[in-house]
Formats: structure tokens, C-alpha cells, sequence
């Protein structure tokens, strides 16, 4: 199982939303947000995990296969687009939600992107108004937060970074990795999605060659990796994927 957490934050609206896949099944959606006026409130996978800029910098809707915006349910939708959630008098939405457009893994992942909620409802492509096609006019972005991978295997590669680096330079070695599958195509899926740098994918094109069953082997040759391949490789890890947001793994 692949899981992953975003951390909502906004001047008056925080919240957690926890997301978890079993294979290539749905993605299940989970969690709670506070601080909302009571009422509708359009909720989205933006493309983008830039927060930089508040949550404008996130981008538009998640959409992939270039699609109008519409409703979960909808074939004509963004894969992003997941609907409104209903916060009470409390001012408090529960989310539990299960879609099969928003993968945890493959090409189209959305981890390391960002996790959008609106001030206003979203009306699902279908409110006649200029923005409905594109946004739901779903208003302003009120809370926002980067989707951080939270499974054992979406870190094991990037913490033996520096000890394979340190034992192929002292002991003269080529270093074979053994690595998992799934954990081999969500890095190389990462990485091409969010198109981080021709460098890694060539990198990790020419390193991990042999396939055996359901492990790929990477050959790291002393003599020809270098300490800037291994930075380039630690990249998409360091930059999208925060230790510190790992709380449990399967």
C-alpha cells in the first residue's frame, strides 16, 4: 500500500488530508478541515506543489488527459477535480472520498503536488458561469497543502544515498541495488511526470538495466558514478518528498 499526507494551511483554514492506494486499485481520501464557513467548498489535486506564493502558486486543476472541468463522477473532468466538501456549523468538513483518477503511483502520481480547498461551492462544470469549465467558480483558494509521500519505500532509496556513495569511493566496488518494482515506478514515474531532469531519468535509465522478477538491479560502478549523480538522483527525494511528514509506512 502507498500512502501520503497533505497538510493543509491558510490565514483561517488548516486542515489534514491523508490518501492511501492498495495496487493499482482507487485512491482513498481521508481527513478533516477546519476553520471554513459552513457550507460547500470545491476541493482539488492543483497540478503544482509550488507553495512559494501562497496557494496561487499551485497551479491549475490537475489535468493530465487535458479534459474541462466536471464532477468526480463525470468522464469530462480534470483528474483533479474531486468535488466539494460540506463543512457543518463548526465549520468543520470530514473528507472521505474514493476516486481512481488521483494514483499514488505510475506516470500520473500526484504526489508532489498540491492539495486545493475553495471558498465557495464548486459547481461542478455545470453553473453556466465562464469559470465553470475551467475552476467549478469555486472562488478563492482558502488552504492548501504539498502532497508528501509517506511510505517506507518512497525514502528507502534516498537514505542510502550517501553510505553506497561513501563505499564505492573506500572500497573500490561496483555496488548492486536490488530495488522493489513499485518503489522503481514511482521514482522513474516521479520523476518524468514532474520532468525534474533529463539528467536523473538518464541516470537512472543507464544505472537500472536488469530486471528480476519482481526487483530491478542497479550496477553502480565506483570508477563511473560520481557524487554530483548521486545528488542529481537525491533531488526529486530531498525536494519532494519530506522526511519529516513520514509518520507510519506499510
Amino acid at each position: 500500500m502507498v500512502k501520503a499526507v497533505a497538510v493543509l494551511a491558510g490565514s483561517d483554514v488548516k486542515g489534514t488530508i491523508f490518501f492511501s492506494q492498495e495496487g493499482d486499485g482507487p485512491t482513498t481520501v481521508t481527513g478533516s478541515i477546519s476553520g471554513l464557513k459552513p457550507g460547500l467548498h470545491g476541493f482539488h489535486v492543483h497540478a503544482l506543489g509550488d507553495t512559494t506564493n501562497g496557494c496561487m502558486s499551485t497551479g491549475p486543476h490537475f489535468n493530465p488527459a487535458g479534459k474541462e472541468h466536471g464532477a468526480p463522477e463525470d468522464e469530462n473532468r480534470h483528474a483533479g477535480d474531486l468535488g466539494n466538501v460540506t463543512a457543518g456549523e463548526d465549520g468543520v468538513a470530514n473528507v472521505n472520498v474514493t476516486d481512481s483518477q488521483i494514483p499514488l503511483t505510475g506516470p500520473h502520481s500526484i504526489i508532489g503536488r498540491a492539495v486545493v480547498v475553495h471558498a465557495d461551492p464548486d459547481d461542478l462544470g455545470k453553473g453556466g458561469h465562464e469559470l465553470s469549465k475551467s475552476t467549478g467558480n469555486a472562488g478563492g483558494r482558502v488552504a492548501c497543502g504539498k502532497l508528501y509521500c509517506q511510505s517506507l519505500f518512497c525514502i528507502q532509496f534516498f537514505l542510502q544515498l550517501n553510505s553506497i556513495y561513501n563505499l564505492l569511493r573506500k572500497k573500490k566496488v561496483i555496488y548492486t541495488i536490488s530495488l522493489d518494482v513499485s518503489f522503481y515506478t514511482v521514482l522513474i514515474g516521479f520523476v518524468r511526470n514532474i520532468q525534474i531532469s533529463s539528467v536523473v531519468d538518464s541516470l537512472l535509465s543507464s544505472f537500472c538495466q536488469e530486471s528480476l522478477g519482481s526487483r530491478v538491479r542497479c550496477r553502480l560502478h565506483w570508477r563511473t558514478i560520481t557524487s554530483e549523480h548521486l545528488q542529481t538522483l537525491a533531488a526529486p527525494f530531498s525536494l519532494y518528498w519530506n522526511i519529516g511528514y513520514i509518520i507510519g509506512y506499510s
